[in-house]
């Protein structure tokens, strides 16, 4: 956008302001008069003197967001289960906010298929998977008209920080980065091999090199979370792992066999279930080849979620001597329900994969929850677990051992039970996460930092683009 459009844009929205300041609706002269800004608008003290400050923290709750870097797909489920814990904490002006990225030789992208039917509210911008120069003009309208106490982003990318730069900028919010992934790995085989010193400039706002940016910028935040040791280890913080709500998360036989007469699957199988995303480095065909090496026609491995994969579904459909039955995507609330049918979860991520070792999976809190038998790869995101009887280390050499063993020995005896569930409440459960949020709150409160919006920075920062923004970033 040239600047003769940028200056027309601004005037229409300061003229906008007059109208509503004149019709005494001050909420949306001061909304408007803050969008003239963003757009490089001359600053009016006397309007901003008449204006009120409609933030006072005297007389409101605490407002917060959970910002997803990118909504349109499952990237967004931590951002539901952070959301989601806040609301449990006793926190309920809570939203879900981030950004959806287009591109412009395909259909637009919606919003991820769980978040469209969750209580949480969702509050969103678009824009363009190329469009870098767009980014700080249109992060900065949707924050001066979404004023936040507390911005706890979900995930280190570049979408996200520019969100979290501008509450601390604009609103003085304090602002919580939250790393769950090592997100440098989805962008290359190998971290190790990433240059550091390519500044180059780049128009994609997926691109690795905007990722590389947006996690040497984590040090701008108030608190870094974090959802397992491995990754503590690498960026400190603390830990918030994937936790569910242990009231929802309850495993009785009914709710097993009524689910699967929804889905007719037979009460008397064996159900291994794989419930997320299904993706090469979880290990899903080594899973079905170890499961079709056992010839137990018993087991029957369900699989939930779509595949953006189609060759890898091909490829389970071509193993012979297992039974599988594909379901697809379900709502995010009903996963409790959905785990239920299983009586076996089997995560044989792959050991030196970098996203594999960062990661602890969300579908072994799942699994965990309702009281299932895990098998899982020790990696150094996973290797903290008390290993039990309902959680045995295994890796591909002695899966189908185990499993043998178990299935002959063990299955259907339901002794442990009782043991999981007390391990799971203790360190899985929402209940034992809510000392985190009181933590959150407690340097929310210490620092009393949101005092009303800073028009000065509002006028200075629109003028900069992405790579000005980050070089004076660095309070």
């Amino acid at each position: 956008m040239n600047i003769i459009s940028i200056r027309i844009k601004s005037y229409k929205y300061f003229l906008y302001s007059l109208f509503y300041f004149a019709r005494k609706n001050k909420q949306l002269a001061k909304n408007y008069y803050l969008l003239s800004l963003t757009n490089q608008g001359t600053r009016n003290f006397s309007l901003e003197n008449k204006l009120d400050n409609f933030y006072s923290k005297k007389d409101k709750k605490i407002k917060i967001a959970v910002s997803g870097w990118e909504l349109s797909h499952n990237a967004a489920g931590r951002a539901i289960t952070l959301a989601e814990l806040y609301h449990y904490a006793g926190f309920n002006d809570v939203e879900m906010i981030g950004s959806i990225i287009n591109s412009k030789s395909k259909q637009a992208r919606k919003i991820w298929q769980p978040l469209l039917s969750h209580h949480i509210p969702v509050n969103y911008f678009s824009i363009g998977r190329n469009d870098i120069d767009a980014i700080v003009s249109k992060t900065m309208e949707f924050v001066v008209q979404n004023p936040y106490d507390i911005v706890h982003l979900s995930k280190p990318r570049i979408t996200n920080i520019v969100i979290g730069l501008m509450y601390k900028l604009i609103w003085g919010s304090t602002v919580i980065i939250d790393i769950d992934d090592e997100e440098l790995a989805f962008g290359t085989s190998n971290i190790n091999h990433l240059k550091s010193t390519d500044d180059s400039l780049k128009e994609n706002i997926r691109d690795v090199f905007w990722t590389k940016k947006a996690i040497q910028l984590i040090e701008n935040f108030d608190l870094v979370s974090v959802s397992n040791p491995a990754l503590q280890k690498k960026y400190g913080g603390f830990i918030i792992p994937h936790v569910r709500n242990e009231n929802i998360f309850v495993p009785s036989d009914n709710r097993k066999n009524s689910i699967r007469k929804k889905f007719n699957i037979p009460v008397d199988k064996i159900v291994v279930i794989f419930f997320g995303t299904p993706k090469r480095h979880k290990g899903i065909i080594e899973t079905a080849k170890v499961l079709a090496a056992l010839n137990d026609d018993r087991i029957l491995y369900t699989i939930v979620g779509d595949f953006q994969d189609k060759s890898l579904k091909h490829e389970l459909e071509s193993i012979s001597g297992i039974n599988i039955c594909f379901l697809p995507n379900q709502r995010f609330d009903e996963a409790a329900d959905i785990v239920s049918m299983g009586d076996i979860c089997i995560l044989l991520q792959e050991k030196n994969n970098d996203i594999s070792k960062y990661q602890l999976p969300a579908k072994l809190v799942d699994a965990l929850g309702m009281g299932l038998k895990i098998f899982i790869q020790k990696t150094e995101a996973t290797a903290n677990l008390s290993e039990g009887s309902q959680i045995e280390f295994v890796d591909l050499d002695n899966l189908e051992y185990c499993l043998k063993n178990y299935l002959e020995n063990e299955h259907g005896k339901g002794n442990e039970i009782l043991s999981q569930r007390e391990y799971f409440l203790e360190n899985f459960s929402m209940s034992s996460a809510v000392d985190d949020i009181n933590y959150i709150i407690k340097n929310y409160e210490d620092k009393n930092n949101m005092s009303g919006v800073n028009y000065e920075n509002i006028t200075y920062y629109s003028k900069l683009n992405l790579f000005s923004l980050i070089k004076k970033c660095r309070f």
